[in-house]
């Protein structure tokens, strides 16, 4: 987490690691100097989940890369990496956009409550800063492309109509997950922006919506493709 988020502001960018590494460090200095002192809240326990809930979120994106073992060197199975690259790239941009958005408003919402209420300023920016992190949004087309690549795998045999086909669901349904996620981010954040959102409950909200798109990769992996690609490699029909 400390390397690529070093790495990725030498260069310029706002990567997911790098709302991380200020989550951590807002969340943990304050708490080693509560504990010393005695006074002030501690969010030790925000720390550990939110590290727990990223790890696992991170887990289940290389699970879905990993998912597929079987050899990618085929023309067929380089039409799908070559549509995950490119709407890689797309949600790479989002999520930056996003990054850099939440942190600022991170930042805002911290001084704004340092005038309103000082004891409130500190949750409010970590909660934030734990919500910027965008996990779902970046296991949102990994996961949808592993599971084109299982399907293609179990029907090595499917036409250039019934790929087209299966490479046009992935691209739906991977833009489905990186808007639903950003939509749980978008529907969280004025919550957490009023001081209802804890740490720790914002830690929570990201595994959630990590674990919901990972079950809609998978239920969608799971469903039987023989009656689809039937219909896509059928005479007459539109690819």
């Amino acid at each position: 987490i400390w390397r690529h988020a070093g790495a990725n502001l030498r260069q310029g960018r706002a990567g997911m690691d790098v709302p991380v590494a200020l989550g951590i460090v807002a969340a943990f200095v304050p708490s080693v100097h509560a504990t010393y002192t005695g006074r002030g809240e501690v969010y030790f326990d925000s720390v550990t989940m939110f590290v727990a809930f990223l790890l696992t979120a991170r887990y289940l994106e290389l699970c879905a890369r990993q998912s597929f073992g079987g050899p990618t060197g085929s023309q067929r199975h380089a039409r799908v990496e070559a549509q995950r690259l490119l709407l890689g790239a797309g949600a790479d941009r989002l999520a930056s956009r996003f990054v850099m958005a939440q942190v600022a408003l991170a930042l805002a919402a911290a001084a704004a409550w340092a005038y309103i209420d000082p004891t409130r300023s500190l949750p409010v920016m970590v909660a934030l800063l734990v919500m910027s992190c965008p996990c779902a949004m970046s296991m949102a087309v990994p996961t949808a492309m592993a599971s084109a690549h299982s399907a293609l795998a179990a029907h090595p045999s499917m036409s250039e109509a019934a790929l087209d086909t299966l490479l046009a669901q992935a691209q739906r349904k991977a833009r489905q997950s990186l808007h639903a996620a950003l939509a749980w981010h978008l529907l969280v954040t004025p919550l957490a922006l009023a001081g209802w959102v804890t740490p720790w409950l914002a830690a929570i909200t990201m595994l959630v919506s990590s674990l919901a798109v990972a079950c809609n990769a998978w239920r969608w992996a799971r469903r039987d493709w023989s009656a689809d690609l039937a219909c896509a490699e059928a005479p007459g029909s539109a690819p």
